[in-house]
C-alpha cells in the first residue's frame, strides 16, 4: 500500500511501510492513504500504529496539511487519488489559520457614516461591509478579513471627510 505524509509542511510520497519504518517520523505526523478520507496521525492509521508504540511521545515535530481535494482532478479519478503528477516529487503546501468566526463587518458604522458624514466614502464602506460575509460564508477567509479592514477604512475616511467639511456647511449654509 502507498502512504502520503506531510513533514515541515511538505506532502512527501508515495511511500511504502517499510520506507516509513526507515524515517524517524514523530506520532502525530500527518499520513494519508487511498481510503482516507481525510489525513490523519501517522500513529492513528491501524496498519502503520505498531511502528509507534515503543517510540518517545517526547519528540515534537509540527506536521499540518490540508486534506485531498474533495472533487475530482478529473472525471475519470476518485476524489482521493492523487494525481500521477504530484506522487513524483514533494509539494509545498500553504497553510493559513482559519479564525473560528467571521471578521466585524462595519456594516451599521458604514451605514451611520453615509447618512451622517460623507455619502460616497460612506456608500464606498457599505459596499464593502456587505461583502465580508460573503466571502466569509464561501470559505474566502482572508478577502473577508481584506473587505473587513476596507470597510473600517472607508468609515473612518467618511467620518474624517465629515468632519473637515463641517465647518464649510455651516459656513455656505449662514450665507
Amino acid at each position: 500500500m502507498e502512504y502520503w505524509i506531510a513533514v515541515n509542511k511538505i506532502k512527501e510520497g508515495p511511500l511504502t511501510e517499510e520506507q516509513i519504518a526507515q524515517r524517524d517520523l514523530a506520532p502525530d505526523t500527518l499520513c494519508w492513504r487511498e481510503g482516507l478520507d481525510l489525513w490523519m496521525p501517522i500513529a492513528e492509521v491501524p496498519e502503520l500504529a505498531h511502528l509507534f508504540e515503543q517510540k518517545d511521545d517526547d519528540v515534537e515535530q509540527t506536521s499540518v496539511v490540508t486534506p485531498p481535494p474533495l472533487r475530482p482532478m478529473s472525471d475519470s479519478a476518485p476524489a482521493t487519488e492523487v494525481p500521477k503528477q504530484l506522487q513524483s516529487q514533494p509539494m509545498q503546501i500553504k497553510l493559513q489559520a482559519i479564525p473560528a468566526k467571521c471578521p466585524p463587518t462595519y456594516l451599521v458604522w458604514a451605514i451611520l457614516s453615509t447618512l451622517c458624514c460623507c455619502l460616497p466614502f460612506g456608500i464606498a464602506a457599505i459596499v464593502y461591509a456587505s461583502n465580508v460575509k460573503t466571502k466569509f460564508n464561501g470559505g474566502d477567509i482572508e478577502g473577508a478579513m481584506k473587505y473587513s479592514e476596507r470597510a473600517a477604512l472607508w468609515v473612518i475616511i467618511s467620518f474624517v471627510a465629515g468632519l473637515i467639511s463641517l465647518p464649510f456647511q455651516i459656513i455656505f449654509s449662514i450665507i
